[in-house]
């Protein structure tokens, strides 16, 4: 179990990842761009740390990476709903844009315990009951939203991003 006493262990290792992967060119507007494009792998520590790192804790609040689980917001696997609904926006290449955004950042979201196994391929409006009760304030926010698409992944990978920015900015 890895348990982080110390939130900032994490900006380093985040700041010289991203670095690596923009290879030497690494300004804000380069870093928010790629941050917003890249895939994101859901099970890893960094992507973990990085959505908590985007929730703004506040105070002397750990994180326990054993605890938290990384949601995807539209499920990996669509059902017929699912499918009914996002063909509205991608009409026969729904299966493509499902792969490029399934994994953005923008679709992803911090859970603590069995909630992820809970909401696995429910609709929006299913997962939106637990989201409210998160105490991760991006995880929170979801359920004010009426609408969850490709539209509206792009557009919160775009929010984080800034976030991100702001966090481990370049300039």
């Amino acid at each position: 179990m890895l348990f982080i006493h110390q939130p900032n262990e994490y900006d380093g290792l985040v700041q010289s990842t991203f670095s690596r992967e923009l290879r030497g060119t690494a300004d804000d507007t380069s870093f928010e761009h790629n941050f917003t494009v890249r895939s994101f792998k859901p099970s890893e520590d960094r992507t973990k740390y990085i959505l908590w790192k985007l929730s703004k804790p506040t105070g002397e609040t750990t994180l326990n990476l054993a605890e938290v689980q990384t949601e995807h917001i539209m499920p990996q696997t669509l059902d017929d709903a699912w499918k009914t609904i996002l063909s509205i926006e991608a009409g026969n290449q729904l299966e493509v844009m499902h792969q490029e955004y399934l994994n953005k950042i923008g679709n992803l979201t911090l859970v603590k315990g069995k909630w992820n196994e809970s909401m696995s391929n429910g609709s929006f409006d299913q997962k939106k009951v637990h989201y409210v009760k998160s105490e991760f304030a991006t995880t929170k926010e979801l359920a004010s939203r009426s609408h969850w698409g490709f539209k509206e992944i792009g557009e919160r990978s775009g929010d984080l991003a800034k976030q991100a920015t702001q966090i481990w900015g370049w300039t």
